[in-house]
């Protein structure tokens, strides 16, 4: 779907139509209210003289009322037509916005669930490195072997395979956009340097016949390329500033198709003419009644 109509979906209310329909709801009730109550001094004269002349020509009264009542129930139709279509724009908005956040929920535990395990299997290398050096340190360290390096690179592993703040930042969506945004990038790339350091010591010719069998196994367990991806992925909303899509993309169970809600949208807007042209049909509208109104103003 093209951007614009991804906002759309997103925020709907800032739609130029919806707009025009809001402005268009607000004013048609306001001039209903002012008709019911006008403020004082501004009833018409009806003295049979306009502006404190006499009156040559007296005005058709019966039909100037005629036709104002026929602007007045118009006006009364029309209310009830755009309170409608703000009705059901309204139950739309608010079952697209539920449908979207459900879904930005799914998508919100699938990237969880990818870097959860990414930082478990990491903590699960770190365990097996540390107890191949506590079985093999003094051997290694006959060999010229570096260990105190060695013992300090495992931490570090260990220390980037901590998932506590991780957890912390399931139960809100705004501690995410702030991780997403500002440290999720600083996480990949000490990720990415743990992984070299590792894969450097997996790859030492003096550290090979400690490490060879188990070799694949602990390069699988530092694999950080799901995470990678779908942080890739959730970044883009973040960046669009529109985090609420994280789940339109990320959800595995399908449940939000952002196209039948967009259609549904078009349906509804043509179905009740939401056009962007309300509010100038009300002013329309309400200018002949304004001018019927004043055109009555000499009859008895």
């Amino acid at each position: 779907m093209p951007l614009k109509d991804i906002q759309l979906l997103v925020n709907p209310e800032n739609d130029p139509r919806i707009v025009d329909l809001r402005n268009a709801t607000a004013y048609v009730a306001k001039n209903l209210k002012d008709s019911a109550n006008p403020a004082p001094g501004t009833t018409k004269p009806r003295d049979g003289k306009a502006d404190g002349k006499p009156i040559t020509k007296g005005p058709d009264c019966t039909k100037l009322n005629q036709k104002l009542q026929g602007f007045l129930t118009q006006r009364d139709k029309f209310h009830n037509t755009i309170n409608l279509a703000q009705e059901q724009l309204t139950t739309w908005e608010d079952a697209n916005r539920n449908a979207l956040l459900n879904a930005a929920k799914d998508g919100i535990e699938y990237f969880t669930g990818q870097l959860l395990e990414g930082l478990a299997n990491r903590g699960k290398a770190a365990e097996r490195l540390q107890r191949i050096y506590e079985k093999n340190g003094a051997q290694m360290a006959q060999d010229g072997v570096d260990v105190a390096a060695i013992q300090a690179k495992i931490a570090r592993l260990k220390m980037l395979s901590s998932a506590g703040k991780i957890s912390e930042l399931t139960s809100n969506i705004l501690d995410w956009q702030t991780f997403i945004k500002d440290g999720m990038s600083g996480l990949m790339a000490q990720l990415t340097s743990s992984n070299q350091e590792v894969h450097a010591l997996l790859d030492d010719p003096k550290l090979q016949k400690y490490f060879e069998t188990e070799s694949p196994e602990l390069k699988a367990m530092l694999d950080i390329s799901k995470i990678a991806a779908s942080n890739k992925v959730f970044g883009k909303w973040v960046a669009k500033k529109v985090p609420v899509i994280a789940g339109v993309e990320l959800a595995i169970n399908q449940s939000y198709n952002g196209l039948d809600w967009f259609l549904s949208f078009k349906r509804m807007t043509e179905a009740n003419k939401i056009n962007g042209k309300v509010l100038h049909a009300a002013r329309n509208l309400q200018q002949h009644i304004d001018d019927t109104s004043w055109a009555l103003r000499d009859c008895p």
